[in-house]
């Protein structure tokens, strides 16, 4: 065991740095060891280290976060629950059969474990098949790829789910 210079101990096998106080830590002097009844010798304070500047991939990093896109609404299914909703983020949004770690993962067993893929943007979504074998429909239509417009039903085995961007607009 190591005490860092702000008194927070830690494996340093482990960790060379204390991980509460990151990379700009250092270990404090080792407590000699004393004999019963007597009292350590404490190590002298040290001033404390300045945190070092925030980086560019600090902020690139805190940007990583999920932005929310839309929703997936079970309007129609005999395995989920009406009006259960999904929610889809920026970037690719797997669908697969549940116990499958897709983001929308459904329980009906004409999905496949890896069904299909949404894939929001800025400016579209679109719905890829992952040649499934039931297909992927919008609007009652079968694809392959196709970009999803507000209100379109997506029908995924025997679940029938409506398209719902998030929007925001301001008011004047």
């Amino acid at each position: 065991m190591a005490i860092c210079d702000k008194g927070h101990y830690y494996n340093h096998q482990q960790h060379p740095t204390c991980p509460i106080c990151g990379p700009g830590s250092r270990p404090a002097a080792a407590p000699q060891a004393t004999r019963m009844g007597q009292s350590p010798v404490q190590p002298a304070p040290q001033p404390a280290q300045a945190r070092p500047a925030r980086t560019v991939l600090d902020h690139a990093k805190e940007a990583e976060t999920p932005r929310l896109m839309g929703f997936l609404v079970v309007v129609d299914s005999r395995h989920e629950d009406h009006h259960h909703y999904f929610r889809l983020v920026r970037g690719v949004n797997p669908i697969g059969r549940f116990g499958s770690r897709a983001r929308v993962e459904l329980r009906d067993p004409e999905i496949s474990q890896e069904h299909a893929l949404m894939v929001c943007t800025v400016s579209s979504t679109y719905l890829i098949d992952l040649d499934s074998t039931n297909h992927v429909f919008i609007n009652g239509e079968p694809v392959e790829c196709g970009v999803l417009s507000p209100g379109d039903e997506v029908r995924l085995g025997q679940t029938r789910m409506i398209y719902v961007p998030f929007a925001f607009e301001a008011e004047e």
